[in-house]
């Protein structure tokens, strides 16, 4: 696990699951693509997940792992982030403009394209700072992209993703308390009405409630918290 801790960045947590493995190198299992298919299923397969599917721009988008992978969880794509990358090298007279309008593939939150830094950019030490501002100047001069500038770029998905995940949490909140309720009451034998309970037994679950569940007894917190970092 990574944590990084700065004034500068959106409290986000993201698992990052590897790709798709067509051919096993080296001494890896024979089923490799199994493997890894089904961790992804595992985790994105959460309705409460949402999936940040990431696809090279300069090869067949149509045809990209990620987002067939998240169809089969997702068929309506109401939790499906698409993140477009390497818009940059397209082949020369393509663009990305279809998706990112919605032409093409219909999801809720749509597509984001950005530049990451190449791996020449890494061996000269490009800082990150400066690759944002070249990748804001990049798409905000391109001819294609200039009109969409507003939607393109790493902080403007920084931005999206944060947003997106106070109304995630604020439409799940409800939900996550009701089955926790639900299930919390039949562990503790308790299966009647809190107005039933006595006063004893109802004190007993609910000293039992903070203690296993703290990260919802925090959730308001932590919701208002990710409410200031967007509107800094």
């Amino acid at each position: 696990m990574l944590k990084i801790y700065s004034p500068h960045v959106m409290d986000l947590t993201f698992v990052d699951l590897p790709g798709i493995t067509r051919m096993p190198v080296g001494d890896a299992p024979c089923d490799t693509e199994h493997r890894i298919r089904e961790m992804i299923l595992k985790y994105i397969s959460k309705p409460n997940a949402l999936i940040l599917a990431v696809t090279a721009a300069n090869c067949d988008i149509m045809n990209s792992d990620a987002l067939s992978i998240a169809r089969e969880v997702d068929s309506e794509g109401a939790r499906t982030i698409a993140v477009l990358t390497k818009v940059d090298i397209m082949d020369h007279g393509t663009d990305a403009v279809d998706f990112i309008m919605g032409r093409v593939v219909s999801l809720k939150f749509g597509f984001t394209p950005v530049i990451n830094r190449s791996h020449y950019d890494i061996i000269k030490r490009k800082s990150i700072y400066q690759a944002v501002k070249d990748e804001q100047e990049y798409f905000q001069q391109h001819p294609r992209y200039q009109s969409i500038a507003n939607q393109c770029g790493t902080l403007y998905l920084s931005k999206t993703l944060n947003q997106i995940l106070i109304d995630h949490i604020s439409n799940t909140l409800p939900d996550l308390k009701a089955l926790s309720s639900s299930q919390l009451l039949p562990v503790f034998g308790l299966s009647c009405p809190k107005v039933f309970l006595e006063k004893e037994k109802f004190d007993e679950l609910q000293a039992k409630v903070v203690e296993l569940l703290p990260k919802l007894e925090n959730l308001g917190e932590y919701f208002n918290q990710l409410q200031r970092s967007l509107q800094e």
